[in-house]
């Protein structure tokens, strides 16, 4: 639902980024602190560590970890649990297809979804 000139305007990385912070900004310092944060591999890793540092500082947001880490999806685990929920999420509100969402909805502890 964002303009299609906002994905115009900003690129690639700098747009997802951008929504990389927002969501940090939604988890409480107190858990971020000293954790570690994996990210899909977007790019270059170093280019997408040091990027992701640039624009949370832009915005005001500490980020806390204690490492930020950036691996292929296909290696790591954690990363494809995220994509399977997050494809869950889209065909429930874009197609809705409620099947997969379902079966993890007692799952989910908070759904945060973008105001603008």
């Amino acid at each position: 639902m964002l303009p299609d000139a906002l994905k115009i305007l900003v690129p690639g990385l700098d747009f997802y980024l951008y929504f990389v912070s927002e969501v940090i900004r939604q988890i409480p310092p107190t858990k971020r602190e000293g954790g570690t944060l994996i990210l899909d591999e977007y790019g270059y890793p170093e280019q997408t560590r040091s990027e992701l540092k640039r624009i949370m500082k832009a915005c005001e947001i500490k980020h806390g970890f204690r490492r930020i880490s950036v691996r292929r999806s296909q290696s790591e685990p954690l990363i494809q649990v995220a994509d399977l929920v997050a494809g869950a999420i889209l065909r429930r509100d874009a197609h809705k297809q409620n099947e997969a969402y379902d079966l993890i909805a007692n799952k989910i502890k908070k759904l945060v979804e973008y105001a603008g």
